[in-house]
């Protein structure tokens, strides 16, 4: 009768700890899951950053090839550029803005 119950008590313990395993494994699976859709949310908003900034660089090669074949005035041409390189950080003359040290932020980007 003895061995029978230190069975029963050793399945039981099998069992719960199983049991307790489980819990930690799906845990984990969520978690997983959870850093897997924030990786891909943040590199999502990177990407259309991108794309902002890319359809801004076609809209201004865009404008300038209106204003080129006169569909645009200079004064319609001016303003639609510095609205666009307001938004690029550019100076409306299209020079790259320089920070102190006479660097533009790509340069220092690459230190």
């Amino acid at each position: 009768m003895g061995n029978v119950a230190v069975q029963i008590l050793a399945k039981s313990m099998i069992s719960r700890v199983l049991e307790a395993s489980l819990w930690h494994l799906a845990g984990l699976v969520v978690l997983l899951i959870l850093l897997v859709v924030i990786v891909v949310s943040i590199k999502g908003w990177l990407r259309d950053d991108d794309d902002l900034a890319n359809a801004d660089q076609e809209m201004l090669r865009e404008i300038a090839e209106l204003q080129r074949r006169g569909a645009l005035s200079e004064e319609e041409y001016r303003s639609i550029k510095g609205r666009i390189a307001e938004r690029l950080n550019l100076p409306a003359n299209g020079a790259r803005r320089e920070t102190r040290e006479g660097q533009t932020p790509e340069s220092r980007e690459g230190r």
